[in-house]
């Protein structure tokens, strides 16, 4: 199997003009995929960076998930189709298109649908990358505590041991649910602050404010 070479990059209001010359580089150099993300906001500077400030208090993401599927067929963009995209793409469906891809992940989690996990330095297992380690960041403009989880440690319990685990598939069932609560765009209280409670009544950690099920951060 041939190997690929991708990049990846951080996308912020200060850099996103440089978009375009990036991938227009990347592509001559033969770069085969291009990964970008949003900036995760972890000190009140970056906080100015984020683009997605009208996309958290959106409502309608999590509307999408559960309303009605259009499935386009294959059109030319020109002026009048991408104007009638640009509408249905402001209402509350899910969008599919063939021959090409609308991702409608949102309010799953992506670590979950890729059946991966997470191991730290110490060997401590978690179910994903951000909650490998305690960590502060901005959820719009409250400052937010999640604390790190694992599932045990790798020098005492087999993977498949760890996997296995009940505490480990109970999760799991809950991510394939995902029936948390919105903190993403209400983030209005005290919970929405941290991955510890949320006023579904779930126990830790919760994910209702995770950008990752959001599709607002990405790894590659």
């Amino acid at each position: 199997m041939k190997p690929q070479v991708g990049i990846a990059c951080v996308a912020m209001k200060r850099n996103i003009h440089e978009l375009p010359d990036l991938i227009r580089m990347g592509a001559a150099q033969g770069i085969e995929l291009f990964s970008i993300s949003n900036i995760l906001a972890y000190t009140p500077e970056l906080k100015e960076e984020v683009m997605y400030e009208r996309t958290l208090i959106d409502g309608s993401y999590e509307l999408a998930r559960k309303a009605e599927e259009i499935n386009f067929p294959r059109l030319e963009l020109s002026n009048p189709t991408m104007e009638a995209y640009w509408k249905d793409f402001q209402s509350d469906f899910r969008y599919r298109m063939t021959g090409g891809e609308v991702d409608p992940s949102i309010m799953q989690c992506p670590f979950l649908l890729r059946e991966s996990t997470s191991i730290r330095w110490d060997g401590e297992l978690s179910p994903c990358l951000p909650l490998l380690h305690t960590h502060d960041s901005y959820l719009g403009k409250r400052l937010r505590r999640s604390l790190a989880y694992s599932i045990g440690n790798i020098s005492k319990f087999s993977l498949s041991e760890l996997w296995n685990d009940p505490v480990y598939v109970n999760l799991r069932k809950r991510l394939q649910v995902f029936d948390y609560s919105p903190c993403t765009y209400c983030n209005s209280c005290e919970m929405a602050d941290g991955n510890q409670e949320d006023c579904f009544g779930n126990s830790p950690p919760t994910c209702g404010g995770c950008l990752w099920a959001q599709g607002l951060i990405q790894c590659p």
